[in-house]
C-alpha cells in the first residue's frame, strides 16, 4: 500500500513540474484535466505512459469506459517506445478496472502479462502484489487451490524481505481460502498465527480483522461461545479506533449469530446499532442488509408491522442501489413474514419474485462468462495483429537497408550481393511462412481448447444451478407446501363437519394441493435426480424410464448389463444421464413409438448407451433443434459421441470414454 501511495505522489510531482515548466497552474481539483493535458502533449513519452496509468486510475470510480481507454492507450504507447515499467503499470491498473466490472478472466489475463514484466524488471514487491490480486480473483471464481497457490507465492516473497504487515495480510487471505475449502481447523490455525503477528507490530486494524475471521470460523465449527468472544474483541478494537464501517459490519455479523441461536433480543441490540451506524455513514448496501435482518428478527418476535416496514425499506434500497442479492433476500424474508401471517397469496407472490430473481442472477452470470470469453478472444486477436504488423515493419526496414547498402558498393559486387540477398530473403520467407503457419496452428488449437473449457464451465454452472434450484424447490417450496397441506387437512375436516354442503369443494381443493406438492417434488427430481448422486447412473436411469412411461401405453424395457452399483466421475454420470434423458424425451415428443428400450453397459474403458424405439424415425442432419445441440455440447465436454441408425424406428448409440 505504501509503495502504491509513493507511486501516485511521484507521478503527480512529475506532472506538477511539467506544468510549472510549461507556465501552467496545477491544482487538486484539476487532476484529471492535468493528466489529459500530459497525454495530449508531444513531449515526455515515458511521463505520458505514466499519466495514462494514473488517468485510468482516476477514472476508475467515475467512468469505467474512459478508464479502459486510458489504460489501453498507456499499454500501446509503452510497447511502442519499449517502456517496460510503464507497460506493467498500465496492465496492472487496467486489470483492476476489469475486476470492478466483474470481468475476472480478462483481469487475470492482464495481471499475468503485468507479472511477466515485473519478473523481467526484478520487481519482487510488484510480483507479490500481483500474486495477491490473482489469489483474490480466484477466490471469487471459487478456484480455491489456485487462490491458495497465489497467496502462498506472495507470502514467500514478503517473508523473504520480512515485511510483517504484508505477511499478516497474506496469512489473512490464506486463512480465508482454507475457510472456503471447509478446512476450519487449518483456517483457525492460520488466523491465530496472523493475530499473533499483528499484535507484535500493533496493527490494530489487522488485529480486529483477525478476531472477526476467527469468530466467523468458530461460528461455522459450532462453537458459538468462542465466536461471540472474538466478535466482542473485534468490536472493542473497532470502537477504540473509531473504525465505524468495520464496526457496523461486525455488529451485524454478531447480531446474525444471535438470530441463528434464537436469542432475538440480543440480536436486536447489535443489529440496531449497526443499522444506526450505517445510516450515519450513508452506506446503502449496509442499510439494506441490516434492515432485512431486523425485519427477520421482528418477524420471529411477532411484531409484523415493524418487520414489514424494515423489510420493505431493505427491498427499496436494494432495488435503487442495484443490490441483486439483497433484493433476493428481501423477497425471501417477506415470503416468510406473510407465511407467519397466514397470507398464502402474498407468500406465493414473494416466493415467485424470489425465484425470478434467482433466474435473473443465473442468466446474468452466464452472460458475464460469455462476455469474458469474447473479451479474451478479442484481446488475443488484437495482440496477434500487433505482432504481425511489427514483424512486417521490421521486414520492410530490413529490405530498405539492404537496398541502400547494395547501391553503395562497387558495381563488380552488385550481381553477387543481389543474388545472395534474393536467396537469403527467399529462404527466410520460406522458413518464416513455415514458422507462421505453425504458430497459427498452435494458436488455433489453443483457442479451441479455451472454447472447450468455456463450454465445460457453462455446463458445470448450469448443473450447479439446477442442483441448487432442485434443493430450493425440495427444501423451500416443497416444505412450505407440505406444511400448508398438513394445516389444510385439519382445517378442511373441521369445515366439512360444520358445513357438509361444501365437502365436495373441500375435497377438490385438497386434491389440487396434493397435485401441486407432487408437481413440485417431480420438478425438483427432474432438475437434479436424487438417485443419481446417492446410488449412481444405473439407478437414476431406471427411475427416469419408470417415471417417463409407467403411466403411458408405451411398452418399455431397461437393461443394465454390467454397470450395477459402479460409480463414475460426477461429470460423466451427469453428462450420460442428461443425454439419455434428452433421447428419451425425443422419443416421447416426436417418435410416436409403442415400444422403447434403454440399455447401458461398459466395456474397454467406455460406457455404451442404446436407446431404441419402433417409432417413425428422423434424420438428425435435417433437424436443428436445441435438444440435439445440447446433446452434442455435453458429449464433447465428456469425450463422447452419438450415432443414429434407422430401420423401422430409431436406434441411438452413445459412447463415452472413461
Amino acid at each position: 500500500m505504501e509503495t502504491f501511495r509513493f507511486r501516485k505522489l511521484l507521478i503527480r510531482l512529475k506532472i506538477t513540474l511539467f506544468f510549472v515548466g510549461a507556465g501552467l497552474s496545477y491544482g487538486q481539483n484539476a487532476v484529471i484535466d492535468s493528466l489529459i493535458t500530459v497525454t495530449e502533449s508531444d513531449q515526455h513519452d515515458t511521463l505520458k505512459c505514466l499519466a495514462y496509468s494514473d488517468l485510468c486510475w482516476e477514472y476508475r470510480l467515475i467512468d469505467q469506459k474512459k478508464a479502459i481507454e486510458a489504460g489501453q492507450e498507456g499499454i500501446n504507447l509503452s510497447r511502442q517506445i519499449d517502456y517496460k515499467f510503464g507497460e506493467g503499470r498500465n496492465l496492472n491498473d487496467l486489470s483492476i478496472i476489469y475486476m470492478d466490472k466483474g470481468s475476472l478472466d480478462t483481469a487475470i489475463l492482464l495481471l499475468n502479462q503485468a507479472k511477466d514484466i515485473r519478473v523481467e524488471l526484478e520487481d519482487q514487491m510488484g510480483v507479490a502484489a500481483i500474486h495477491n490480486k490473482l489469489g483474490i480473483i480466484y477466490e471469487h471464481q471459487v478456484k480455491l487451490e489456485d487462490a491458495l497457490n497465489e497467496h502462498l507465492s506472495a507470502l514467500a516473497i514478503y517473508e523473504e524481505f520480512d515485511i510483517k504487515p504484508n505477511i499478516g495480510f497474506c496469512l489473512n487471505n490464506i486463512g480465508n481460502v482454507h475457510f472456503k475449502m471447509l478446512n476450519y481447523p487449518k483456517a483457525l490455525e492460520i488466523h491465530e498465527k496472523a493475530l499473533t503477528l499483528r499484535k507484535s507490530i500493533d496493527d490494530w486494524y489487522g488485529i480486529a480483522g483477525s478476531h472477526s475471521n476467527i469468530a466467523n470460523t468458530y461460528q461455522f465449527m459450532g462453537d458459538t461461545a468462542k465466536s461471540i468472544y472474538h466478535y466482542d474483541e473485534a468490536i472493542k478494537v473497532y470502537r477504540e479506533n473509531d473504525f465505524k464501517n468495520d464496526l457496523a459490519v461486525t455488529l451485524n455479523n454478531l447480531g446474525s449469530l444471535y438470530v441463528g441461536m434464537g436469542e432475538y433480543d440480543k440480536a436486536l441490540t447489535f443489529v440496531n446499532e449497526a443499522y444506526d451506524l450505517r445510516v450515519a455513514l450513508g452506506d446503502a448496501r449496509g442499510i439494506s442488509s441490516s434492515s432485512i435482518i431486523l425485519g427477520e428478527i421482528y418477524t420471529e418476535k411477532g411484531n409484523y408491522s415493524r418487520a414489514s416496514t424494515l423489510l420493505y425499506e431493505g427491498l427499496r434500497i436494494s432495488k435503487e442501489s442495484g443490490l441483486f442479492n439483497k433484493e433476493k433476500a428481501a423477497y425471501e424474508k417477506l415470503a416468510k413474514l406473510y407465511a407467519a401471517k397466514n397470507n398464502a397469496d402474498s407468500v406465493y407472490h414473494y416466493y415467485g419474485l424470489f425465484s425470478l430473481k434467482e433466474k435473473e442472477l443465473y442468466q446474468e452470470n452466464l452472460q458475464n462468462q460469455v462476455n469474458e470469453l469474447e473479451t479474451i478472444y478479442e484481446t488475443t486477436k488484437k495482440e496477434q495483429e500487433n505482432e504481425k504488423l511489427a514483424k512486417e515493419n521490421a521486414e520492410e526496414t530490413a529490405r530498405r537497408k539492404s537496398a541502400e547498402l547494395a547501391t553503395s558498393v562497387r558495381n563488380v559486387w552488385i550481381i553477387s550481393i543481389t543474388s545472395f540477398l534474393v536467396v537469403s530473403i527467399l529462404v527466410g520467407l520460406i522458413f518464416f511462412q513455415r514458422f507462421r503457419r505453425k504458430k497459427e496452428e498452435e494458436k488455433s488449437k489453443a483457442v479451441l481448447v479455451e472454447r472447450d473449457k468455456g463450454i465445460k464451465a457453462v455446463i458445470q454452472t448450469q448443473e450447479k444451478e439446477r442442483a441448487r434450484i432442485s434443493k430450493d424447490l425440495h427444501d423451500g417450496i416443497g416444505q412450505q407446501l407440505s406444511g400448508i397441506k398438513l394445516a389444510w387437512s385439519g382445517l378442511s375436516s373441521k369445515l366439512g363437519a360444520s358445513n357438509p354442503e361444501e365437502l365436495s369443494n373441500l375435497i377438490e381443493l385438497t386434491k389440487v394441493l396434493d397435485e401441486s406438492a407432487i408437481e413440485v417434488r417431480n420438478l425438483s427430481h427432474q432438475m437434479m435426480p436424487k438417485l443419481l448422486s446417492e446410488f449412481g447412473l444405473s439407478a437414476a436411469l431406471k427411475e427416469m424410464m419408470d417415471k417417463s412411461f409407467q403411466l403411458s401405453e408405451v411398452a418399455f424395457e431397461y437393461d443394465d448389463l454390467n454397470i450395477n452399483d459402479r460409480r463414475f466421475t460426477d461429470e460423466v454420470e451427469l453428462g450420460v444421464y442428461r443425454v439419455a434423458q434428452e433421447l428419451v424425451n425425443n422419443v416421447i415428443k416426436h417418435a410416436e413409438a409403442s415400444k422403447v428400450e434403454l440399455q447401458i453397459h461398459s466395456a474397454s474403458n467406455q460406457i455404451h448407451v442404446l436407446v431404441i424405439d419402433n417409432g417413425k424415425g428422423f434424420d438428425p442432419r435435417t433437424r436443428d433443434g436445441q435438444g440435439l445441440l445440447n446433446m452434442e455440447t455435453r458429449l464433447n465436454a465428456i469425450n463422447g459421441s452419438v450415432h443414429y441408425e434407422f430401420d423401422g424406428g430409431t436406434s441411438a448409440h452413445v459412447k463415452v470414454s472413461i
